[in-house]
């Protein structure tokens, strides 16, 4: 894959050139279509669907564009340094996936809700990492404020006390 990105497909052409394809498929599966009509019409809807297939193709690249790393480009659904919960941007993004489930979406809204996906997902993740720094600083005794140094002793249970 190049350095340039892919231009998008023009997406209202793909879905005129699809309701032609379908027009002409019809008319093609009409018995009293002659045969010089019907030869036409065949001709016509192989390049229908070449264009079909190279529009979907460009899509395909486009959607195959790395995505910017966390933090990288801001979300646009959420002000600039707001930090928006973790429960907030998961609920987001499953509502954005199951709208991507409806099978009547324009292509251009199916590209859009992907990328807001890929954006949610790259938050998530952010938030996670956090969250394990966090736990990680905090299991391993350290803060800010002290340096880390060797874990306190472990009291051992007197008797017949569970440690627990």
């Amino acid at each position: 894959m190049s350095d340039t990105p892919t231009p998008a497909p023009d997406l209202t052409k793909f879905e005129r050139t699809q309701a032609e394809l379908d027009t002409v498929l019809a008319r093609l599966e009409d018995p009293e279509a002659p045969l010089q009509e019907r030869l036409a019409l065949h001709v016509r809807a192989v390049r229908l669907q070449e264009l079909l297939e190279a529009t979907l193709e460009r899509a395909r690249e486009t959607l195959e564009e790395p995505v910017a790393p966390p933090g990288a480009a801001p979300d646009p659904d959420f002000p600039q340094g707001a930090e928006e919960p973790y429960e907030s941007v998961l609920a987001r993004l499953g509502d954005t996936v199951r709208e991507m489930t409806n099978r009547e979406l324009p292509l251009a809204r199916v590209i859009e809700l992907r990328r807001t996906a890929l954006r949610l997902v790259a938050r998530c993740e952010s938030i996670l990492a956090g969250v394990q720094e966090e736990l990680d600083r905090s299991a391993s005794g350290s803060d800010a404020a002290s340096p880390p140094g060797p874990p306190p002793p472990a009291v051992p249970p007197k008797g017949d006390e569970a440690p627990f």
